[in-house]
């Protein structure tokens, strides 16, 4: 789109900018012809006062300021009302659709307490997700050991409770300390 400076008249797409799109003379209401606006140049190479300014939306959107600023209060407004309606609705929708949670634990264990694989076993017999797991021994065998691993389940979308796994391995006896985040 070209715009004038004041005092200027507006002229068409000059040559110039067909170029820059990788169109052809004939090819301008083509709707494969895109320009690239990175390649084109802000002032017009013939006339120094002629200013390019483009104005991109998403491909298939109605600018609704366009319609308000062109003078079309009445079309802006439905564009507007409908919108609205429509994203309202859909929020409704949202709330209610599943969505993955995500978590990290780090589970210190007494020697003599459940192996990674029987925490694990736990973790996803109540549908949870486990990966990146990660194991920290420091000393002998005998001393504590800290497992660690990325959780994923599925919930209502404002569901902030543990998951029950977490809650069952938190009351365990041989489990010395456990941290969960979010």
């Amino acid at each position: 789109m070209v715009f004038a400076l004041p005092g200027h008249c507006m002229t068409n797409l000059d040559r110039s900018l067909r170029i820059h799109a990788g169109c052809d003379e004939g090819a301008m209401s083509r709707k494969n012809c895109v320009a690239d606006p990175t390649r084109l140049k802000p002032f017009d190479s013939n006339d120094k006062k002629m200013l390019r300014v483009v104005i991109e939306t998403p491909k298939g959107s109605r600018n609704i300021g366009l319609c308000f600023g062109g003078g079309q209060l009445g079309l802006g407004l439905e564009g507007f009302a409908a919108g609205f309606l429509v994203l309202t609705g859909l929020k409704k929708v949202e709330i209610r659709i599943p969505r993955w949670h995500t978590g990290r634990l780090h589970i210190q264990v007494a020697p003599n307490g459940p192996t990674q694989g029987e925490i694990a076993a736990l973790l996803t017999r109540d549908g949870l997700s486990v990966s990146e797991p990660a194991l920290s021994v420091e000393g002998s065998p005998a001393t504590d050991r800290v497992y660690a691993w990325k959780l994923e389940w599925k919930g209502r979308h404002e569901d902030i409770n543990l998951p029950r796994a977490v809650q069952e391995l938190s009351a365990h006896s041989a489990i010395r300390k456990l941290d969960f985040t979010r």
